[in-house]
C-alpha cells in the first residue's frame, strides 16, 4: 500500500508494494464490484446499503447465468460446472451483508487512519470465487456459496468536484454498443470497454452506448439522462406516475430490461422526481430528438450528478466499423451549463445523502468505531456517532477534531429554534438535532453556491439578499420566497433606521467587533 491507495483481500493488507489504479486492480480480478466513496471528512460512506443490495444481485446474477465471470477459470483449474442456482432471499442479503461488511470494519479504519487530514477516500469493493475451494463442495447454496467467496478493496484518495462549474461539465461521445448482462456490475466489463477508447474524440471524458445509434442506452461508467420537452401524444401512458399533462418536460433514462446497468444514482434520480412531481420516463433518450433536449446529465456514485456541456454523435453508425477515429464525422449537441431541473434534482440527491443516515456506514466522530448498518440498532450511549468507545476506537479531545457544523451551527442553538415549534412539553431526539444541523448545512452551502455563480456571471463580488432569494427560487424553494420578501424588505428597513440612529458610534463597534456589518452579505467562497 502507499499512501493514497491501498489494497485488502478478505482484510488483510496485500503487499507492501505500491498499490495499482483501481482500473489495473479491477482487470486483475473477475468478479462483481461497486463503488462509492466517503463524505463529509470521512464520517459517512455514500449509500452503503444500497450498494450492499446492489453488490449482492450482481454477484447472484453472475453464479446464476456468468459464472466465468466470477470465477477466475486457467489451464490448472477449468470452468468445470454449469451456473448455479443462488436464489433471491432476504437470507441471501443478510449473509451477503455480514461477509462484505466483516471485511469493510477490518479495512476501512486502516484506510481513513492512514489518509490526509479532510481527504475524501473512494472505495471499491469486488466479490470474486475461488475455484479451489468450490471444486472441495459437494453442495453449493445459498450459504455454502459464500464459502468459496473472497473480499476485495481498493481504496484511494479521492477530490469530490463542484457541482455546476462550467469545466466541471461532461462531454460525451456516442461509440459503441451495449454490454451483455448489463443488470450486473462486473469487472471485466472494465477490460472490455477498452476497445471503444479508440473512437473517443478529444476532450471527450465518457463514452456513450447505443445498440442502433439513436436510442442511448446509458455511459460506459454512468447512467445517462435529458430533460426533453414532452410529447404528449406519445408519453402519455407511459410515465412513471400520473402527472398533469400541462408540465411541459420530462426526465427521460434507458430502462433496465433495455440493457441498463441500475446504478445507485440512477434510481435516486428516479426517486426524487416522483417525490417533486417532475414528469420521469424510463425511454432510451432518442438523438433524432435532439432538439428537444433541454438538459441533460449522467450519474455515478463517485460525481454522483454531472452536468452535460456537449454530446457527439456520429453522422454515420457504420462510419464505427472503420479502424481509424480520424474518418469518423461527428454531429454535436451544446448545452448552457447545468439547467434547472438538473440543479433541484442535485440539491435534492445531495440533501438525502444527509438525511439517510441508514445508508451509510457510521462513524464515531472522536475516533474511527464503525457502525454498519442500520442506524438504530448500532447506536450506543457513549459516542456522539451513536458509539461506544469501549467498542476499539481510540479517544481523543473533543476540541481536536471538532466539525465546522458544531462550531457554526452549535446544537444547542438548532435544539431552541426547534422547540419553538414544538409544544410545551414536546421533546427532540438527539438524531433528530444532527439531522437538523446538517440539513441546515448543507443547505446554506447549495444556496449559497448558486448565488455565487449568478454573481459572477454578472461580475459582482458580493452576494446579497436578492441573489439569495433567486438562488432559492432556481432551486425550487418557491413557496419560501415571498414570506423572505417581506422579511427582508423590513430588515432593511430597520437596518437603514438603524444606522441614521447609530451613527458614528455603529461605526465604533464596528472595529471593535461588536458590529460585523450592516448588510449582512457574504463574499462568495465563503
Amino acid at each position: 500500500m502507499n499512501g493514497t491507495r491501498f489494497v485488502f483481500s478478505n482484510g488483510v493488507v496485500l503487499g507492501s508494494a505500491e498499490a495499482p489504479p483501481v482500473a489495473t486492480f479491477l482487470e486483475s480480478l473477475p468478479g462483481a464490484y461497486t463503488t462509492t466513496r466517503t463524505h463529509e471528512n470521512g464520517t459517512t460512506l455514500l449509500f452503503w446499503e444500497r450498494h450492499l443490495k446492489r453488490l449482492a444481485n450482481s454477484t447472484r446474477i453472475l453464479l446464476n447465468s456468468k459464472p466465468e465471470l466470477i470465477f477466475k477459470p486457467n489451464k490448472k483449474n477449468p470452468l468445470f460446472f454449469s451456473p448455479l442456482s443462488i436464489s433471491s432471499s432476504s437470507k441471501w442479503d443478510s449473509w451477503f451483508r455480514s461477509l462484505i461488511n466483516n471485511s469493510m470494519n477490518q479495512v476501512l479504519p486502516i484506510a481513513l487512519n492512514e489518509r490526509s487530514k479532510g481527504q475524501e477516500l473512494a472505495v471499491t469493493a469486488l466479490v470474486s470465487g475461488d475455484l479451489e475451494k468450490l471444486k472441495e463442495m459437494k453442495n453449493v447454496d445459498n450459504n455454502g456459496v459464500l464459502g468459496v467467496l473472497d473480499v476485495h478493496f481498493h481504496i484511494g484518495s479521492y477530490v469530490p468536484p463542484v457541482f455546476g462549474i462550467e469545466e466541471n461539465g461532461a462531454h460525451l461521445a456516442l461509440v459503441g454498443p451495449g454490454r451483455d448482462v448489463a443488470a450486473a456490475k462486473y469487472s471485466d466489463w472494465v477490460r472490455l470497454r477498452k476497445p471503444l477508447d479508440k473512437f473517443r474524440p478529444p476532450l471527450v471524458t465518457e463514452l456513450l452506448l447505443s445498440n442502433d445509434g439513436d436510442r442511448i442506452l446509458e455511459g460506459c461508467i454512468t447512467n445517462f439522462f435529458v430533460i426533453c420537452q414532452r410529447d404528449k401524444s406519445e408519453a402519455q401512458w407511459n410515465y412513471l406516475h400520473d402527472y398533469d399533462n400541462a408540465y411541459p418536460v420530462e426526465v427521460q433514462t434507458a430502462p433496465i430490461t433495455d440493457g441498463v446497468l441500475p446504478g445507485v444514482i440512477r434510481q435516486l434520480v428516479i426517486e426524487v422526481c416522483l417525490s417533486k412531481g417532475i414528469p420521469v420516463r424510463e425511454v432510451a433518450p432518442s438523438w433524432e430528438k435532439h432538439e428537444l433536449w433541454e438538459e441533460a446529465f449522467i450519474t455515478n456514485s463517485l460525481r454522483v450528478l454531472q452536468h452535460v456541456e456537449t454530446i457527439k454523435v456520429p453522422r454515420s453508425w457504420e462510419s464505427l466499423q472503420s479502424k481509424c477515429s480520424e474518418k469518423i464525422s461527428w454531429m454535436e449537441k451544446i448545452f448552457e451549463g447545468p439547467g434547472t431541473i438538473t440543479k433541484v434534482i442535485q440539491v435534492s440527491i445531495s440533501l438525502s445523502s444527509l438525511i439517510n443516515p441508514c445508508n451509510y456506514v457510521l462513524f464515531s466522530m472522536y475516533g474511527y468505531d464503525m457502525f454498519v448498518g442500520d442506524m438504530a440498532d448500532a447506536m450506543g450511549p457513549g459516542s456522539p456517532a451513536g458509539g461506544s468507545h469501549e467498542s476499539g476506537g481510540e479517544q481523543s479531545s473533543p476540541h481536536s477534531n471538532v466539525r465546522e457544523q458544531d462550531r457554526y451551527l452549535p446544537i444547542a442553538n438548532i435544539s431552541r429554534i426547534m422547540k419553538k415549534a414544538l409544544p410545551t412539553n414536546g421533546k427532540i431526539a438527539k438524531d433528530a438535532k444532527d439531522t437538523v444541523q446538517e440539513c441546515v448545512s448543507e443547505f446554506i452551502s447549495f444556496i449559497t453556491s448558486e448565488a455565487s455563480d449568478k454573481c459572477q456571471k454578472e461580475k459582482r463580488k458580493t452576494i446579497n439578499g436578492d441573489d439569495l432569494l433567486w438562488a432559492m427560487s432556481t432551486l425550487g424553494f418557491e413557496e419560501y420566497i415571498e414570506p423572505l420578501k417581506i422579511y427582508l424588505a423590513r430588515y432593511r428597513e430597520g437596518d437603514t433606521k438603524g444606522s441614521a440612529r447609530g451613527g458614528d458610534g455603529s461605526l465604533r463597534r464596528d472595529a471593535s467587533g461588536g458590529v460585523a456589518a450592516q448588510n449582512a452579505q457574504v463574499q462568495p467562497g465563503y
